[in-house]
């Protein structure tokens, strides 16, 4: 079967349409024609690549539970919506496979990570970082906290881009740990809320002249880190 890819978007909405309306055969080529995607999900759990199989079998639970829930009408591409219930579903078989699984807690992943880098002269991709700890990727994240369902709109066929969004963000996370609580504030208060200068000093109830020194201090912070990091 094609690739779902491969097909127009015309098509692609067609599908959506009729699967909607209950049509249980565009169900099936949505499920099958994404068959690439579990697979290419799989790849990533090479410490188990000898349950290769059952990991697919848990990634197509996930595949099939994002064809029922998603919404073709808000334009999002279905890769990067698929892709964390993919990695979730397996993620969760990973765990039991790993007897249980291993909690890790934020010193760890910050001492695995000066090690890969001093090792290595970079930072290290989600996968890598989970495999040093001897643990599930899910773990890492859920330890800092990183949401893995936000949905970012790349092209179909670019489903590397959710993967690479997420090691983006725990990348970020840790840039952002290394600033002082008040930079962390007007960092976040500026950059994710979009507030100016002014109501970030009203908030704070220090002056206009503080946040934006505070601010270029912080900024060439996370640049230095940066810098080191990758």
């Amino acid at each position: 079967m094609n690739g779902y890819h491969t097909f127009s978007q015309e098509q692609k909405d067609a599908l959506w349409q009729r699967m909607e309306q209950g049509d249980e055969t565009a169900r099936e080529t949505l499920i099958l024609s994404n068959e690439r995607l579990v697979w290419s999900v799989v790849s990533r759990f090479s410490t188990v690549s000898e349950r290769r199989e059952d990991l697919f079998q848990a990634g197509m639970v996930g595949l099939m539970r994002a064809v029922d829930r998603f919404d073709f009408r808000r334009g999002t591409s279905f890769a990067t919506f698929a892709v964390p219930h993919i990695f979730g579903e397996m993620s969760h078989l990973y765990r039991k496979l790993q007897n249980g699984g291993r909690r890790v807690s934020s010193e760890q992943i910050n001492c695995a990570e000066r090690e890969f880098i001093e090792k290595y002269g970079r930072s290290p991709k989600l996968d890598e970082l989970a495999e040093e700890l001897g643990c599930n990727p899910q773990d890492i994240l859920q330890q800092h906290e990183i949401p893995m369902e936000e949905a970012e709109d790349v092209p179909d066929g670019r489903w590397e881009d959710s993967f690479q969004a997420v090691e983006n963000r725990l990348f970020f996370h840790r840039l952002f740990r290394s600033l002082p609580l008040r930079q962390r504030q007007i960092i976040y208060e500026r950059y994710y809320r979009q507030k100016t200068q002014a109501e970030v000093a009203a908030e704070l109830e220090i002056s206009q002249t503080r946040v934006s020194r505070l601010e270029k201090d912080a900024l060439r912070r996370l640049e230095e880190v940066a810098k080191e990091g990758r």
